[in-house]
């Protein structure tokens, strides 16, 4: 016999409404102003709800930052796949790592809340900071070492430490792509632009491989 799940009513419809506009409200204010400069007033008023909605729906400011965070990390596509066994030259390796580089840098355009909730915590180290890099940040680096390990086993990456490798190599597409205003001005270049982006990248993975 087939089930069908309940239908929400409108009283548990309006309730996820209102706590969705929180926590949208709430990802543009912890973007602007980081977790110590948004305060649950801020947000309510973003919101367009009172301030006693926000903390019905979540007991404290840091309840409400966790799930931000984790929303903007879950609207993020997820790395694409790969196969190990599909790597036998430094060409298959560096055309992998671009694929990978891609997606990584559309996530930097289309995304930006991402590096600013790191931007901004990562200047005020506290359990705050090691929740968001051990739950979001560090899966996420992990998710590239299948491939710089079949890309180092066939030379096609300099011998350097895979920390060293993932967090440099990601670091300068996001500063490239989520700052993608500054590059702008400072180079007269786009990067949302298709050709430009795809030279920016070009240039960032000769940076890492080897020949």
């Amino acid at each position: 016999m087939v089930t069908t799940a309940p239908k929400m009513g409108l009283r548990e419809k309006r309730k996820a409404e209102t706590r969705e506009r929180i926590v949208k409200a709430a990802i543009e204010c912890f973007t602007e102003h980081g977790f110590n400069g948004a305060s649950t007033r801020d947000i309510a008023k973003s919101a367009g709800v009172g301030q006693g909605l926000v903390t019905y729906h979540f007991e404290s400011k840091e309840v409400l930052w966790k799930t931000a965070v984790t929303q903007v990390y879950e609207s993020l596509p997820t790395p694409p796949s790969f196969d190990a066994d599909s790597v036998k030259t430094k060409a298959d390796a560096k055309a992998a790592l671009m694929v990978y580089l891609r997606q990584f840098a559309d996530n930097c355009l289309n995304g930006p809340n991402m590096p600013m909730f790191l931007y901004h915590q990562g200047s005020q180290p506290d359990e705050k900071l090691s929740w968001m890099l051990d739950e979001h940040l560090m899966p996420s680096l992990e998710s590239l070492r299948p491939l710089y390990e079949a890309a180092l086993q066939v030379k096609a990456i300099k011998p350097i430490p895979f920390i060293n490798f993932s967090f440099s190599l990601l670091a300068v597409v996001n500063t490239h792509f989520a700052l993608h205003n500054v590059y702008q001005h400072i180079s007269g270049e786009d990067p949302k632009d298709a050709t430009t982006a795809d030279k920016l990248l070009q240039t960032i993975l000769d940076m890492m491989t080897v020949d």
